[in-house]
């Protein structure tokens, strides 16, 4: 099994080497001064990650390409993790071809250019 796929671990582990938010750039230590963080944002949504048994358990497959650093929380519209949760935010400018190629093999390429640069 591909190890950048296992469970959320190198999703996470991608997001703790990171020390600022990929759109805005706010440093974590900025981010912490406001009661914010850096959070896992989703390209695709979460329904279309894969499901798998591991260890006679289930386990959600969270492929790092489809995941990337973004203040948040997820649930504030101040936040860049929001604004992209909403649709208001055009993320495609800060990805990487295998960050954009990864959210197209999940949800088409037509999905994924109205997902990624907001609808």
């Amino acid at each position: 099994m591909d190890m950048k796929r296992i469970g959320w671990q190198t999703a996470r582990i991608k997001v703790e080497k990171l020390d600022k938010c990929r759109v805005c750039a706010r440093s974590t230590s900025t981010l912490a001064a406001q009661g914010l963080r850096l959070e896992a944002c989703h390209l695709a949504p979460r329904q279309y990650d894969e499901l798998a048994e591991v260890d006679g358990e289930q386990v959600r497959l969270v492929d790092s390409e489809n995941i990337v650093g973004l203040c948040g929380p997820a649930t504030s519209s101040l936040t860049c993790h929001g604004r992209y949760d909403a649709g208001v935010l055009d993320l495609l400018p800060y990805l990487t071809k295998d960050e954009q190629a990864a959210c197209v093999k999940r949800i088409g390429l037509m999905s994924a250019m109205r997902r990624l640069v907001g609808e």
